[in-house]
């Protein structure tokens, strides 16, 4: 499973990258710290023609990132449009909880503490696994 993961704290994004590799094996992550940086990454894969990701994780609250505007343009592009998108933070609130419905995208916490992020990368392999295969579309699940 290839995984590219949008969140501009690098310390937060090792964390998650271990739980991922631990949780899922043979998992391949990919790191973006910024909007640009995942735009690019993704052009320069599918340039070399390699496989694109299976699943993209971003950190929902990051300073000047509109959420709003990334899925857009991600299901713009038909190499893109089929990839699952799932939001990651730490900020549990209701206005996430809303705003990640509104946009039809599942939400994970992964909270402050060792045990609710390693629950939370749980929770969110549970959802892929369920995703159907030759189905593109993808529920919110709260």
């Amino acid at each position: 499973m290839r995984i590219l993961i949008l969140d501009d704290n690098q310390d937060a994004f090792a964390l998650t990258d271990n739980l991922l590799k631990d949780c899922i094996q043979g998992a391949i992550t990919f790191y973006a710290n910024e909007e640009i940086a995942l735009y690019k990454l993704l052009e320069h894969l599918s340039k070399r023609g390699e496989l694109l990701p299976d699943l993209i994780l971003i950190e929902l609250h990051m300073p000047g990132f509109d959420a709003w505007e990334m899925l857009k343009e991600l299901q713009r592009k038909s190499e893109t449009r089929v990839i699952p998108i799932a939001f990651f933070t730490r900020l549990k609130s209701a206005k996430s909880h809303l705003f990640a419905s509104r946009l039809n995208t599942p939400l994970f916490y992964k909270g402050k503490r060792f045990i609710d992020q390693a629950y939370a990368i749980h929770k969110l392999k549970k959802w892929f696994d369920n995703l159907a295969p030759t189905d593109n579309s993808y529920q919110s699940i709260f």
